[in-house]
């Protein structure tokens, strides 16, 4: 079974608001919702962000290379989160280095924090 650990993609960048590590993980269950997921994180990273064809075709890529690596994530795993943000990290830096006006990196930036990992993943007692 494959499990994504989505921390606040579409509530985030709809609301802003945050959830609780808890509440993130999902279960994708098929294409459909791997291409739906990719498509909210696209919308919410670009956002007021004008691309060309070749731009917004290279940030899909690497939306979905990323979206790919946080599905072989596995559950259980005691440096999940750590992986998570290092994940989020190069993927952001990538799609970050596409753009060339100053003022689509700071928008980039702001949109780019509200789906981050924030904090610890909650560990099980032993």
């Amino acid at each position: 079974m494959r499990f994504l650990v989505i921390a606040v993609l579409i509530a985030s960048a709809l609301s802003g608001a945050r959830l609780p590590a808890q509440e993130v993980v999902r279960r994708v269950d098929s294409r459909a919702d791997r291409l739906a997921i990719e498509a909210n994180i696209f919308r919410a990273l670009f956002d007021g962000i004008v691309l060309t064809p070749e731009q917004a075709a290279k940030a899909r890529e690497v939306i979905a290379l990323e979206n790919g690596a946080q599905l072989e994530l596995q559950r259980g795993d005691p440096n999940l989160w750590d992986k998570r943000k290092r994940l989020n990290f190069v993927r952001d830096s990538t799609l970050r280095l596409l753009l060339t006006r100053p003022e689509d990196r700071q928008r980039f930036d702001r949109q780019a924090e509200k789906l981050r990992p924030q904090g610890e993943l909650p560990r099980r007692s032993p």
